[in-house]
């Protein structure tokens, strides 16, 4: 085999591994729905543990921006089939687009902040809870709380909505 063979050789490696990379993620979280989804408590869905979002976050933390526009896809896609029949597909690509926007945010301000991923010190420890679970998860809960209630046709008043099924719910569920 010659030295121009091997680095052909070595290219499809590389492309398989990529397209395996890129395929692995968003079946996990298909799996990552459907598992959160099993524990879901009916008919209002809601989710005491909501894996994908920690998915999408460690997805970014890892690849950082590359390829996100094709892991967003195929995760909106994957959102899509996980939620069917249980939300419409409107409600389906909304969620997973603020399942996207919750990751991204979070990885927006921990990138910002200069976030050590090895937790190398305390300060990134507050800078992960901070930038997930409460900034993250608390706008997007205004959202998706939203979202539910109008598709659902529920009428909230803003303290039922801060308190009972809307942004409370949200944003507990999703840590």
């Amino acid at each position: 085999m010659s030295i121009s063979d091997h680095g052909a050789s070595n290219a499809g490696v590389s492309v398989n591994k990529e397209l395996i990379q890129l395929l692995l993620v968003p079946a996990l979280y298909f799996v990552g729905v459907k598992l959160s989804l099993a524990f879901a408590v009916m008919p209002e869905v809601v989710v005491m543990l909501w894996l994908p979002n920690g998915l999408i976050l460690a997805t970014l933390l890892h690849y950082r921006l590359r390829r996100y526009g094709y892991f967003a896809l195929l995760i909106l896609l994957a959102e899509i089939a996980a939620d069917y029949p249980t939300f419409s597909l409107a409600e389906s690509v909304l969620f997973g687009v603020i399942n996207l926007m919750e990751a991204t945010i979070a990885y927006a301000l921990l990138s910002r902040w200069r976030f050590d991923s090895r937790f190398s010190r305390p300060v990134d420890l507050a800078k992960f809870l901070i930038s997930g679970p409460i900034i993250g998860a608390l706008a997007t809960a205004c959202a998706a709380g939203a979202i539910y209630s109008y598709f659902r046709g529920i009428e909230l008043t803003y303290l039922s909505f801060s308190a009972s099924g809307g942004l409370a719910t949200r944003w507990v569920d999703d840590r």
